[in-house]
């Protein structure tokens, strides 16, 4: 990683996403994971149509009124010139850098999207949790007080015997 394209990452997402409340040790480890995932969505081919963005666009237009105060969105209002440059002074950026950052957004949560709709556990792992849960379920004891066993005695030879001979079941 480039250290000057690391800073204007972090500038760019900071302006456009805010901290939320994290420290700075997690602030870093958020923008670098970003950093990975659009550099492996780019490299997996994954785009962000010009649409996409203009939607994107949209919906965050439509939280501002053109006063740069947050609003309800209004997903039937049209589109607001005013409002969308007070919302780029707001968060300090350009038309360019905006839309570029929104891009990256896109392409982040469709790769992760796409990550997590493939991971899926296969056959032998769900057969080994199926059995784990099953034998848990199986478990059973037998809780008893040993003073109620205390009377028993070992038999004897002649007990042993007509035992056997009472139970044997021999053709």
């Amino acid at each position: 990683l480039d250290i000057d394209e690391y800073r204007s990452f972090r500038q760019r997402w900071g302006n456009l996403f805010g901290r939320r409340n994290q420290s700075d040790e997690q602030f870093h480890s958020f923008i670098l994971t970003q950093m990975i995932m659009l550099r492996e969505a780019q490299a997996a081919g994954v785009v962000a149509t010009d649409s996409e963005v203009l939607d994107r666009i949209k919906t965050r237009v439509g939280y501002w009124s053109s006063r740069g105060e947050k609003t309800e969105l209004d997903e039937n209002a049209p589109f607001d010139r005013t409002a969308y440059q007070q919302m780029l002074r707001r968060y300090d950026m350009t038309t360019a850098t905006f839309e570029r950052t929104l891009r990256e957004s896109i392409l982040v949560e469709k790769y992760q999207q796409a990550m997590l709709s493939i991971v899926r556990p296969n056959d032998l792992e769900r057969r080994a949790e199926f059995e784990k849960e099953r034998a848990q379920l199986k478990a059973k004891y037998l809780s008893f007080r040993s003073d109620e066993f205390s009377e028993l005695t070992e038999p004897t030879e002649e007990q042993v015997q007509e035992y056997f001979e009472e139970n044997n079941q021999a053709d």
